[in-house]
């Protein structure tokens, strides 16, 4: 195997998938052929498990024993093939609903993902669609306090005015400051999860799992929530329209953005043979 590598971990959103589109034909061919020869493929993406579940499929990694992806940033890792977790890093549900009352107050979208519930602060669009496209258990929160059942393991606030979300995240910073862990996931999107919890803290563990050093894993994103991943891969890469400081700390930057088919074309001649 070519400099070793034995292991592919891989963002989702603006990395595998473009924004808006569907994973292209060459991307899913090279995955399918990187299974074929015995690397594995791992899943990091943000998502929880009922929104990344259709890439999962998509890739056939619901077929593959033993296959693992992260999602929530790396607050829960589960198995493919079963969906049993492995992993689940929950948060403090006061603190969270706490952030939820906050948001309200400001007229900002905030949702929470725990293992198998999805928590909206307000009446969203995106409620129905979760339900009907990713058949999501979705609940609608009046009473933050008292309505959070399973804990969560991320929250997120979503606004179009980068502005806003500068905004809560400095208004919440006495409650999370050494509680939580906020990473941007673009400039209008805050996830906050526990503080241990990131994608390269999943990457190791996914390592440990499967007995394979870290040096041996490639890993490859575009948002501030990859910046650990990269770093504590073997060989990290960021997308070409990647976030700026997630750039400088990658060993290479793909030469063309995720819509023009960079995944594959950046990792084509790291595994030649499944180009």
């Amino acid at each position: 195997m070519p400099f070793g590598y034995q292991l592919l971990f891989t963002d989702v959103d603006n990395t595998l998938l473009p924004a808006g589109g569907h994973i292209s034909d060459r991307d899913l061919a090279f995955i399918r052929n990187l299974l074929k020869e015995e690397v594995r493929v791992v899943i990091a993406s943000g998502r929880c498990r009922d929104l990344v579940w259709p890439v999962i499929r998509a890739l056939g990694l619901d077929r593959m024993h033993d296959s693992l992806t992260i999602s929530q940033n790396g607050g829960h890792i589960f198995r493919n093939d079963t969906r049993q977790t492995v992993s689940l890093s929950p948060t403090d549900p006061e603190l969270i609903a706490r952030l939820f009352v906050h948001a309200r107050e400001l007229g900002i979208r905030s949702r929470s993902y725990s293992e198998n519930l999805v928590y909206f602060n307000r009446a969203d669009p995106a409620i129905e669609d979760f339900r009907r496209r990713y058949q999501c258990h979705c609940r609608l929160l009046a009473d933050p306090a008292s309505e959070i059942t399973e804990p969560p393991v991320k929250f997120m606030v979503i606004d179009p005015d980068p502005e806003q979300i500068r905004r809560f995240y400095l208004d919440t910073l006495p409650l999370t400051e050494g509680r939580l862990r906020a990473d941007f996931s673009s400039p209008t999107t805050l996830e906050y999860t526990e503080c241990e919890v990131c994608k390269g803290a999943g990457l190791k563990r996914v390592c440990e799992y499967y007995n394979i050093s870290p040096a041996k894993a490639v890993a490859i994103g575009d948002s501030e929530n990859d910046m650990t991943m990269i770093r504590e891969a073997g060989l990290g890469i960021a997308m070409r329209d990647a976030f700026s400081p997630l750039k400088s700390k990658a060993d290479r930057i793909s030469r063309l953005s995720c819509a023009e088919g960079g995944f594959s074309d950046t990792l084509r001649d790291i595994w030649p043979q499944a180009g």
